[in-house]
């Protein structure tokens, strides 16, 4: 396990608002005007052993990330050594006073066709009245996406989150292109109005969710733990959706789903695997697996593979797809992530794509 040093001074991030915070949070504010995603990097769970929950405001992952995930992960593990040396000295927190944290995600991509479009930009917002009291949002498209509040305790022993927000479904998969968060209904975008109650039981993270979207209740649940074996990292975990049926005599968009996902890392080298069975008789299967290499702090290797069966047939009627990229940090809070996409099955076999992909993530 990477040993990280996290310090924060508190003397500086705690002060009045000085002329380079207000600087991002206008920067931020405009990229927010144009889109939204809700991802999380689960494999960063696998590689320090901890819930996603450390690093991310939201229990289950995904979205804004909190000082300690801010520093240990985007400054600290994810930027090449050299540059964050040099950067490190003028770096500033995410914090703007006691009660106020803010953060962003801009992602883009660059495809051979020539097209270059946007498929997240947020900003985050964090209000602490009081003591490991929050009220969360995120700001999506002109509009406010996430609106919620969490009160949990001191460890996230236990919690309420209650408001508009995304569910604790599979490992939140941070390419939003994935088949196990299209076909499973999971989209990007996908906040809903509910309440989840959260606990650890038996060094478990377990919660239960109620969801409603229109008329049509909507109930998730999902039970994961970390932990090592020796040197090496483990996350596995379980979630299930079921909603009450339609007048039309269908689920909707929220049909049942079942998940199996989890992975192992050692000294940055994962490997990430997902399983979904998606409607009432497990009518279809998705399956997502994803490898990395870390050649150093801030580089990375990346095999991920795609599959979707409607049928389970198996044999027939399947579509699939690999893509071979690098993840680069050359500074921090910036990824450059080009990569090549290979259809192996379905009405695009045979087929390539490069892309050039971008993300900020303050």
């Amino acid at each position: 396990m990477n040993n990280f040093s996290f310090k924060i001074d508190n003397s500086r991030n705690r002060r009045a608002v000085s002329l380079w915070t207000p600087v991002l949070a206008i920067c931020a504010l405009i990229f927010s005007l144009l889109g939204t995603n809700a991802e999380s990097v689960p494999r960063f769970s696998a590689e320090q052993g901890l819930e996603c929950g450390e690093c991310h405001f939201s229990p289950g992952g995904g979205a804004m990330r909190n000082e300690y995930g801010h520093f240990t992960m985007s400054v600290n593990e994810l930027t090449l050594q050299s540059t964050k040396k040099k950067l490190l000295p003028s770096y500033r927190g995410p914090r703007l006073s006691e009660a106020i944290t803010i953060g962003s995600d801009m992602r883009m991509r660059l495809t051979e066709s020539g097209s270059y479009e946007r498929f997240q930009a947020d900003i985050y917002v964090s209000i602490e009245p009081f003591d490991r009291v929050y009220f969360n949002t995120t700001i999506s498209g002109g509009a406010i996406d996430e609106n919620y509040m969490l009160v949990t305790n001191l460890n996230r022993d236990y919690y309420v989150q209650m408001g508009r927000f995304y569910p604790q479904f599979g490992m939140k998969v941070e390419d939003f292109s994935s088949f196990v968060r299209q076909k499973s209904g999971f989209f990007h975008r996908l906040a809903l109005n509910g309440i989840t109650l959260g606990t650890k039981v038996l060094k478990r993270q377990v919660s239960i969710s109620y969801f409603s979207q229109g008329d049509q209740g909507i109930f998730v649940g999902n039970v994961s733990r970390v932990g090592w074996f020796g040197s090496v990292g483990y996350l596995v975990g379980f979630s299930a959706r079921f909603s009450e049926e339609l007048d039309n005599n269908t689920h909707g968009a929220f049909p049942a789903a079942k998940s199996l996902y989890g992975g192992f890392s050692w000294k940055g080298h994962s490997l990430m695997l997902e399983a979904n069975l998606i409607g009432e008789s497990n009518d279809s299967l998705a399956l997502y697996a994803g490898g990395t290499i870390k050649f150093i702090p801030g580089l990375y290797g990346r095999v991920d593979y795609n599959y979707f069966d409607p049928d389970r047939h198996l044999q027939t009627g399947y579509v699939s797809f690999t893509r071979v990229s690098i993840e680069f940090w050359p500074i921090p809070f910036m990824e450059i992530n080009p990569g090549v996409s290979f259809y192996t099955a379905g009405p695009q076999d045979g087929q390539g794509e490069f892309e050039l992909r971008t993300h900020f993530a303050y």
